[in-house]
């Protein structure tokens, strides 16, 4: 079994681990899901791009900045879609199209204390907000 790491996360980690001891990673404090064809059709949107907030952690930087988890959720054809949070929709200027774009993001550019750019969709209208970046709990 083997496996790779990306030279960029070895060169923005390895230098700290040497210097510190450790590395603290950045943290948002969501979760949710990825905006597919099925859930776009639910929420009336025109394109299948985005994340989901579902939940956002207490005291989290997504709390602090006031991005708002799902708040209800609705059936389907017999399948539950949670609705009614913010969809992020890009970070720094960057789309976001599932979860993997934002943890990409955070994990090549961002560090503990940066801020970041979130462009949210909420409440059929798109908005901007800026979050500073918390070290993620053990």
């Amino acid at each position: 079994m083997g496996f790779a790491i990306p030279s960029q996360t070895v060169a923005k980690i390895v230098p700290t681990l040497i210097s510190e001891g450790e590395y603290n990673h950045p943290w948002i404090g969501i979760s949710g899901r990825d905006i597919d064809p099925d859930m776009a059709k639910v929420l009336g949107l025109e394109d299948a791009l985005g994340f989901l907030v579902i939940t956002v952690v207490e005291d989290s930087p997504a709390w602090d900045a006031g991005l708002i988890g799902s708040d209800k959720t609705i059936e389907v054809e017999g399948r539950e879609y949670s609705i009614g949070g913010d969809i992020i929709t890009a970070v720094d200027g960057i789309d976001v199209r599932k979860i993997d774009d934002i943890l990409i993001h955070l994990q090549r550019v961002k560090t503990v204390g940066d801020e970041m750019d979130l462009e949210i969709l909420r409440d059929n209208r798109t908005t901007n907000v800026t979050i500073v970046l918390q070290e993620r709990p053990n």
